[in-house]
């Protein structure tokens, strides 16, 4: 029996694997993000190299925003713009990150779909 076959045997009746069942960008953000320690350094890098509080963030390959969520979080006058080619990526940062923000946080993310390398911000 091929490997493929033995696989697709062993998978009969037993539902969909725990791979299948989880979700792509909430393993991401677990395993790849910590939001709150990056801003933390752009905080403080912005600060010792420019003297003054960062107000604007550019996020470049936004994937779900979570950056962007965490900056308008942090001041009431900070800004985002959150840049992503892939537009169901966007949708599901939408969904599960900028739903989550009050209105006043969630209207100071502006979500681009566009190329990062020629996008106009």
């Amino acid at each position: 029996m091929s490997r493929k076959n033995k696989h697709q045997k062993n998978q009969k009746g037993k539902g969909t694997t725990l791979a299948n069942q989880a979700d792509r960008y909430v393993l991401y953000e677990k395993a790849v993000q910590c939001v709150e320690a990056e801003i933390d350094m752009v905080d403080e890098t912005f600060q010792s190299l420019r003297s003054r509080t960062a107000r604007i963030l550019r996020e470049d390959f936004c994937g779900t925003a979570n950056t962007s969520c965490e900056w308008v979080q942090r001041r009431d006058d900070n800004q985002a713009y959150a840049v992503d080619l892939d537009k169901k990526v966007i949708r599901w940062g939408e969904k599960h990150n900028i739903a989550k923000l009050n209105d006043d946080a969630a209207s100071r993310i502006h979500l681009l779909n566009d190329d990062v390398l020629t996008v106009d911000v």
